[in-house]
């Protein structure tokens, strides 16, 4: 989409990762698009000043990798690029969790290809994304809202048949079940 996101200056001493954003800052970033180079100076601004070379040539590679990107790169692109999802536990066929190796990564190292070389380097960035990712939420979706305020108050009470969050049932108050009504019992059911 647009570049319409606030910029934070490479010098600046608050990082871009460190300021938690509105839900409304949220959802831009989820609909943004830049360009690698672009998204490496926000996310990784002391890393980008001290590779300058692979910053500038960064955005032609990209370019000449997939050109009908148009060299943008969205916020869930990203993520799904420079995040393996094979290091996660899943289950097996037996139903008991299976851990990948580290050494089965998955065949795409798109750090490596845009020519981020050292493997310390694409560790940093990958983790400045993972951070990204999860600040924004942009794997994540946008969730389903609370009931609740920040305060734990009720802001709505959710309609029969809505989705609430897990969070919402747990903190819902339980109120006991009223008896069996006289002759009625669960076996005559």
């Amino acid at each position: 989409m647009t570049d319409q996101t606030p910029e934070v200056a490479l010098n600046d001493a608050v990082s871009f990762l460190d300021i938690e954003p509105t839900t409304a800052q949220k959802s831009e970033m989820r609909r943004t698009s830049k360009t690698p180079s672009q998204w490496l100076q926000l996310l990784c601004q002391e890393w980008a000043i001290e590779n300058p070379v692979v910053v500038n040539d960064i955005d032609e590679k990209f370019l000449n990798y997939k050109k009908y990107l148009k060299g943008q790169l969205s916020a869930q692109l990203l993520c799904r690029l420079s995040i393996d999802s094979s290091n996660a536990i899943g289950t097996g066929m037996e139903g008991t969790k299976v851990v990948e190796s580290l050494e089965k990564r998955s065949t795409l190292n798109f750090w490596q290809i845009m020519g981020v070389e050292d493997e310390f380097d694409q560790n940093y960035i990958i983790a400045q994304v993972e951070r990204f990712c999860q600040l924004y939420s942009i794997r994540g979706g946008m969730g389903i809202p609370s009931i609740f305020d920040e305060n734990g108050t009720i802001v709505h009470t959710p309609l029969p048949g809505t989705p609430c969050s897990p969070m919402d049932i747990a903190m819902t108050p339980t109120f006991p079940l009223a008896p069996f009504p006289p002759g009625w019992s669960m076996e005559s059911a």
